[in-house]
């Protein structure tokens, strides 16, 4: 056998050792691969990738130096594995699958007969096409849209048609109906006249994926089972508020526009059509990939770091859900959600909202609690303004359907605030329980306008939205199961209102990288009561400020409120969500938007 056919035997060899190391530590590792395109191009694109990065050495050096190169590509290739674990932190935890990967490299290259070297040869030739397509298939084509059929055909003739509209990050004192200034939101204001404004309505956690698992489940987070953005997700277990109307004969479709919304992290259970579909940005898919594995996609990184955020611009997400109100019939009711995310930071409004905005930002109120995030704060108002334009859009389609929304029980509120300067946090949600993130907006358009021009002052809260969809819907109420009480809002305007003078609220934040930092918290009608996973403990009457803790001058209140939610807390039946596959892609999300350190 010639110099020339041994130095080419060898560089298959190279090339199916780099290739079985790297399934080694594919399958081994915590990689989580969602797609079956991705999982594809994994197995087959390093069998050409490995040949055209090896093809240099056959055609340019000699053959007697071939030898050295190639241990070197086969060192650089476990070097890679080394390096990147390090920054990770993983470096003991990938320590056996990493000497696995070796002792395999080096039983390829020396065992590895030359007839199959030679044969693994013509594979990497063969498919070099079903490669490409593959890549091109995962890369640009988009994925499919989660449908399923409505569980019932039968369906009341006078159903009212439910729409529920979540603004992301919006505080409601921004807003002109909460008092504030330095923003316009005319077709709010318009919609708000016709419509029931809640004054006190509180969210439970500061944190996106949960909050909107409480409206859609009706049960506290610690009882759905999602206490966090993506590290958690809602069990099957859990019935959602669309499996309850399709039951109904409701047509079902969510609409939504962020990472932490993804229907895989349970959210889509019950909606016949649920539309998470990010940015369609070629090679999105691969975002999933880390090269510490997969060698082939570090070299796409210049590509993704320019990609979409990890959310989709309103008017989009909005035309889908139009385009999905169309498509029914015409007589079937239904029930659409729909999540808007262009409130939340990055703030990047359209000029001519912005102009606005701006020159308004020394006379807003209220103004940013650290005068340097005042820019910023202006930029958000702008952002808020734009998504009033989206909603004026939005209610001219819906009442196509439903002329004045005479058989429409919208509501329109938002999952949490934002923080400019409140407690040292700035653009920025997760680690707050203050009002600039737990009093959110909460206006609901009735069927008929009852109770139109209607402010209410007692405590509400996101664990009411089921509730009065599901009496709207015409349900028994005493079969929804509840780990709290919680009021269909439809009392508001009985003659014996909401039936209660007073409301306590359970408030966490338990995204899980706050670590010691994680908070549950009480709040009543004038005290908030906050306790962190370290033991922090702060009292704040928050309607005055919630800077100088009371803590040391109401020892006893404080411990009252302490020995109360823990009581609270206990009882509470908790579930499991833990989401135990979170992928390479996911960590990049989540840093994307904010949610990790």
């Amino acid at each position: 056998m010639s110099n020339r056919q041994q130095s080419v035997i060898l560089l298959r060899k190279a090339a199916l050792a780099m290739m079985v190391f790297e399934w080694i530590q594919i399958a081994a590792g915590s990689l989580e691969i969602s797609s079956n395109l991705v999982l594809a191009c994994v197995v087959v694109i390093p069998f050409p990738f490995y040949a055209a990065l090896l093809w240099p050495l056959k055609r340019f050096a000699s053959d007697e130096k071939i030898h050295k190169y190639v241990m070197g590509c086969l060192a650089f290739r476990a070097f890679m594995v080394i390096i990147g674990n390090v920054f990770a932190n993983e470096l003991l935890r990938i320590a056996p699958q990493f000497f696995i990967g070796i002792i395999a490299m080096i039983i390829v290259v020396k065992f590895t007969p030359n007839s199959f070297a030679l044969k693994f040869g013509l594979a990497q030739k063969g498919l070099v096409i079903p490669a490409v397509a593959l890549f091109l298939l995962a890369g640009f084509v988009p994925p499919s849209i989660h449908k399923t059929e409505v569980s019932s055909q039968e369906y009341s003739a006078d159903a009212p048609n439910i729409v529920l509209i979540s603004w992301d990050t919006v505080r409601a004192d921004v807003l002109s109906l909460y008092g504030g200034t330095g923003l316009d939101t005319p077709n709010l204001d318009k919609f708000a006249a016709r419509s029931v404004v809640f004054e006190d309505a509180v969210a439970h956690t500061p944190i996106t994926g949960p909050e909107h698992a409480v409206m859609l489940t009706g049960l506290l987070p610690p009882s759905n089972g999602l206490r966090a953005n993506v590290l958690s997700m809602l069990p099957e277990s859990v019935i959602t508020l669309p499996e309850r109307l399709s039951e109904k004969g409701y047509a079902t479709g969510g609409f939504v526009s962020s990472y932490p919304m993804l229907g895989r992290f349970g959210l889509q259970q019950g909606f016949s059509e649920y539309n998470d579909r990010m940015n369609n940005h070629p090679l999105l898919r691969f975002k999933q990939l880390s090269p510490r594995e997969v060698f082939w996609s570090g070299l796409l990184y210049p590509l993704l770091t320019g990609s979409p955020k990890s959310f989709t611009a309103g008017p989009i997400v909005q035309e889908r859900a139009v385009d999905w109100l169309n498509q029914l019939e015409s007589e079937q009711p239904y029930f659409m959600f729909l999540h808007l995310y262009d409130a939340h930071a990055p703030y990047t409004p359209t000029p001519e909202f912005e102009k606005v905005a701006l020159e308004r930002i020394n006379s807003a109120q209220p103004s940013a609690f650290d005068k340097n995030d005042a820019t910023e704060m202006a930029k958000y108002r702008a952002e808020i303004a734009m998504l009033d334009s989206f909603f004026g859009d939005l209610l001219v389609e819906l009442e196509k359907k439903d002329p004045g929304l005479e058989n429409t029980l919208l509501i329109f509120t938002s999952d949490h605030g934002e923080c400019f300067g409140e407690g040292g946090i700035h653009y920025n949600h997760v680690p707050s329980l203050f009002e600039a993130t737990q009093h959110i907006p909460l206006v609901i358009h009735f069927p008929k306008n009852a109770g139109a021009g209607m402010r209410v002052t007692e405590t509400v809260t996101h664990l009411d939205v089921l509730p009065t969809c599901l009496y709207a819907a015409g349900s028994d109420l005493e079969s929804v199961p509840q780990d709290v009480a919680s009021y269909p809002l439809q009392l508001a305007y009985s003659p014996n209102g909401m039936g209660y003078e007073v409301r306590d609220v359970y408030l966490e934040a338990q995204q899980t990288t706050l670590g010691e930092e994680r908070l549950r918290g009480w709040r009543t009608a004038n005290y908030k009561y906050l306790i962190s996973r370290g033991g922090d403990e702060q009292l704040f009457d928050y309607n005055v400020d919630e800077v100088s803790s009371l803590l040391g001058e109401q020892l006893q209140l404080a411990s009252d409120m302490k020995a109360t939610l823990l009581n609270f807390f206990e009882a509470l039946p908790i579930v499991d969500g833990t989401n135990a596959a979170v992928s390479a892609q996911d960590e990049r999300a989540m840093g994307e938007l904010g949610y990790t350190e």
